[in-house]
């Protein structure tokens, strides 16, 4: 009879696994290509609507300058520039609003596009009108314009007729029968002249702006002088009808008097364009027109950017809800995995676990002499296998096993020491492997870009692949700088050249040096020195250096218009007196846990490895230069924002360079 062979695990499990990896990868790409389809639309929509915020933003910018220069233009009319600005903005802006369009767009945005279309292109009627009446002065102001021209006309021809009929009377051409008629023609001219007085110094008002109520009063003082006139001229028509003689009188008397109604008539219409808002037209086009319309543009502009950013909240909604819909199925994919472990740990319960039991009991009582004592036939493929290559390897364990103890224990001690060396190395590969190859790569690629297009680009651009090499070369001699003055100073070949020098004009000389980097931040850089001792003995370029180092890292990550602190000042430090030299600033600070460590080479703060730069060996050169000196370095606590650096050298060296 043929004995039937065990099971074989291994075949179990890679076919269950190939099952459930077949289900579970089907059903994760069916999903996948799902939610990749929607998280495409819903960025798509977002990119087109982060497009159409943008446009809106140009108009808005566009309709600021052309306001702006329409108020520029009313102040100085003759400026062309302003003009051509106006035109310029308003034609921008339009472009702009056609381009503010798509497929999709619903009901609401194109009636607001639409608008906005509308109502740009109606300011331009209204610009060509603005500028027309602002270079006009008489259109500009219509009723200095009918002051100027008709009345005061009007009022000269009324000066006229009453001086000829007058001179008619003085130069003896008529000798009148009334001896008042020459006086009340000298006393009606006189009117005629105050009237003139009386119009000019209202309009003088209306110019200065004065209040409605002196207005109202030189109005009236005026129609005062009109009747009393209109009353004067009725006298002297009387007196005429008793001057049958007269050549001139009769005839002349009825024109004055329709001059003067006929002035007053105008003097009435020049009131009431002087209480209105067309008093000055391009004003009036301005309060009632142009910019009640730039209102309107303004107010669409906060529609559509309302309505934009509704649409974008909910996008990004969808598109959460599509992640969130990704994470219950990783959530599901975690749980079929849970599922097949489960299974398989079932599985190897009875087919891995219990065998591997009675073969280790067996073998338990074999090893104290029960010979008796059988494996169980219900065993899987290998699980037999074990037991047979168990009688082989009885003899040769207590051999391999003297052996395998005295090889761990020189392992041991080569992997503790392959660890250190490959931990070393790693760092060190690690931070110069990225700090040399990114200006390495800038270098290659403009060089490469610039090569590849000699010829074929302008002088500008050819300069500025050549900045970005030179910038690129000079990161890489300063890591290199950085990297030699290191490994000097830690092999101790750097000699201190000690003199007495004074720590507030070293300080001083690198704020000076690095000024311009402080001026591009708008960075105030106060320095304190009242305590400060006038001279100490140091290493003036090795300390200039650290000092740069410490200021240059402030500027680095402060704030815009800000302020760094400086102190100088002589204090007692670990027994002995030393200079305190400590500088502060609002940036982004280190954290309490990395105080100590800033100082490691190729280290940077977390807070500040925001892509500003630098190769992480400034503050460890520091700390070498400083520990030369004999002196300390730290980066302390700060409960307000930003970080606090100080150090301290002794004021004299005399006694450690005894030592």
């Amino acid at each position: 009879m043929i004995k039937k062979q065990p099971p074989s695990l291994r075949r179990r499990y890679i076919g269950l696994t190939l099952l459930l990896g077949i289900l579970v990868i089907g059903f994760v790409v069916n999903v996948y290509l799902d939610l990749s389809e929607k998280n495409k639309l819903a960025t798509q929509t977002l990119s087109e609507i982060d497009q159409h915020l943008n446009t809106i933003d140009n108009i808005r910018g566009h309709t600021s300058v052309f306001y702006r220069s329409v108020n520029l233009f009313i102040n100085n009319p003759e400026d062309t520039d302003h003009i051509n600005n106006i035109n310029n903005a308003l034609t921008k802006a339009i472009e702009q609003s056609h381009l503010f369009k798509s497929a999709n767009d619903k009901q609401e945005i194109s009636v607001l596009r639409k608008e906005l279309t509308s109502k740009l292109d109606e300011l331009k009627p209204l610009i060509s009108l603005l500028v027309d009446i602002r270079r006009d002065a008489n259109k500009q102001y219509p009723g200095m314009s009918l002051s100027a021209n008709i009345m005061a006309q009007q009022q000269d021809t009324l000066k006229g007729k009453l001086k000829i009929l007058q001179q008619e009377i003085e130069n003896g051409d008529y000798f009148p029968r009334s001896e008042r008629l020459l006086k009340e023609l000298f006393e009606a001219r006189l009117l005629v002249e105050k009237e003139i007085s009386q119009i000019r110094i209202y309009i003088a008002n209306r110019l200065a702006l004065f209040s409605d109520e002196i207005l109202s009063n030189q109005a009236s003082s005026l129609i005062e002088i009109h009747n009393t006139f209109l009353k004067k001229i009725n006298v002297i028509q009387n007196l005429y009808k008793h001057e049958p003689d007269s050549f001139e009188g009769p005839e002349g008397i009825n024109i004055i008097k329709e001059l003067q109604l006929a002035w007053y008539d105008n003097f009435i219409i020049l009131r009431e364009l002087s209480e209105s808002d067309h008093w000055r037209e391009d004003s009036h086009l301005m309060e009632n027109s142009i910019a009640p319309k730039i209102h309107e543009i303004s107010s669409i502009l906060f529609n559509i950017n309302q309505y934009l950013r509704q649409q974008k909240k909910i996008t990004t909604e969808s598109f959460n809800e599509s992640s969130q819909a990704l994470f219950y199925i990783l959530s599901i994919i975690i749980g079929l995995f849970l599922l097949y472990i489960f299974m398989i740990q079932i599985s190897m319960e009875y087919m891995v676990f219990k065998p591997i039991l009675n073969i280790a009991e067996v073998m338990k009582l074999k090893a104290f002499g029960h010979t008796n004592k059988q494996f169980s036939e219900k065993q899987s493929k290998e699980t037999q296998n074990i037991v047979t290559a168990f009688n082989k390897l009885e003899n040769k364990v207590s051999s391999r096993t003297r052996k395998m103890i005295r090889a761990i224990d020189e392992s041991r001690a080569a992997v503790k020491e392959a660890k250190i060396a490959n931990q070393a190395k790693s760092t060190f590969l690690a931070n110069m492997s990225h700090e040399l190859r990114t200006p390495l790569h800038g270098i290659l690629s403009f060089a490469d870009l610039g090569s590849s297009k000699a010829g074929k680009i302008d002088e500008k651009k050819t300069r500025q692949y050549f900045d970005l090499i030179t910038e690129s070369g000079q990161r890489l001699l300063l890591l290199l700088n950085d990297l030699l003055d290191l490994e000097k100073l830690e092999s101790g070949r750097i000699e201190l050249n000690l003199q007495n020098n004074c720590l507030q004009q070293t300080t001083h000389a690198v704020i000076n040096h690095i000024h311009a980097l402080s001026e591009k931040k708008n960075l105030q850089v106060s320095v304190n020195c009242d305590e400060c001792p006038e001279t100490i003995v140091y290493d003036d370029e090795k300390i200039m250096q650290v000092i740069n180092n410490l200021l240059s890292n402030a500027i680095k990550f402060s704030p815009e218009n800000d302020e760094i602190q400086v102190i100088l000042k002589s204090t007692r430090f670990e027994d002995e007196n030393m200079a305190e030299f400590v500088i502060e600033d609002n940036g982004v600070g280190i954290p309490d846990d990395e105080l100590d460590k800033v100082f490691d080479k190729f280290i940077q703060s977390s807070k500040t490895q925001t892509g500003a730069g630098g190769t992480g060996l400034g503050l460890s050169i520091c700390h070498e230069i400083i520990k030369l000196h004999h002196g300390v370095i730290r980066a302390e606590k700060k409960t307000a924002p930003g970080a606090r650096f100080v150090f301290y050298i002794p004021i004299t060296q005399k006694k450690k360079e005894e030592d």
